[in-house]
């Protein structure tokens, strides 16, 4: 399949996410229109944590975001561990907190369908 025009819009999140700034990008556009392509291609350049909204409910999420979690983690000491996290709400507090010392991106395609299965997602982003 052909993406026409993904490249400028890549570039356009690409330059927000070199900015070293908290933001939000929102890609928003029918089905199939390339939307989980432009997802797909900012985690694989930036190694972004991935949140895909379809089809799970909070349980999977959370194990999903663990490991994506744990794989990142870096112990500063002998006795420093990787604790888990045991709900959304705590994962996005935590990227939040540790967003202040070191830039985050954090990808979630399909974000009603997050909402609609993980009653902690808020409704809107304000």
């Amino acid at each position: 399949m052909n993406f026409v025009g993904r490249a400028e819009i890549i570039e356009s999140i690409q330059s927000r996410i070199a900015m070293n700034q908290m933001s939000l990008c929102v890609v928003y556009g029918p089905h199939r229109s390339g939307k989980s392509y432009v997802a797909s291609q900012l985690v694989r350049r930036h190694k972004a944590l991935y949140l895909a909204g379809r089809m799970a409910n909070e349980a999977i999420h959370v194990a999903d975001m663990n490991r994506a979690l744990e794989a990142r983690f870096v112990p500063t000491d002998e006795q420093d561990k990787f604790e888990p996290i045991t709900s959304l709400q705590e994962a996005f507090k935590g990227l939040f907190e540790s967003s202040v010392k070191t830039p985050q991106t954090v990808v979630i395609d399909d974000y009603p369908s997050l909402v609609e299965g993980c009653t902690s997602v808020p409704h809107t982003l304000a």
